[in-house]
């Protein structure tokens, strides 16, 4: 399961997001601020999922810890970040 992709569900983006490890464009970040819901594999939706994997694996890979560990740390965090999540309408995660 070291292989195995972090779950890229709505909590962990808004964190990467919080400690700057990613960046949503100008139009994407308005979205997310007034909780507009995205769709469901869109562009957007696929972007957020996918920079999240990335940024995970490379977080994981850099502290040679497994994805598992930087999604739970993550999680954890959720509550100190008055960020929102994005929102989509999804029973993938």
């Amino acid at each position: 399961m070291k292989d195995a992709p972090v779950p890229a569900d709505y909590q962990i983006p808004k964190m990467l997001r919080h400690f700057g490890l990613i960046e949503m464009s100008e139009e994407l970040s308005l979205l997310v601020d007034s909780n507009e819901v995205l769709i469901e594999n869109s562009e957007k939706e696929l972007n957020i999922r996918a920079a999240t994997i990335k940024a995970c694996e490379i977080i994981a890979k850099k502290n040679s810890i497994s994805v598992d560990d930087v999604d739970a740390y993550f999680f954890m965090l959720r509550k100190e970040c008055k960020l929102n999540h994005h929102l989509c309408i999804t029973t993938n995660y």
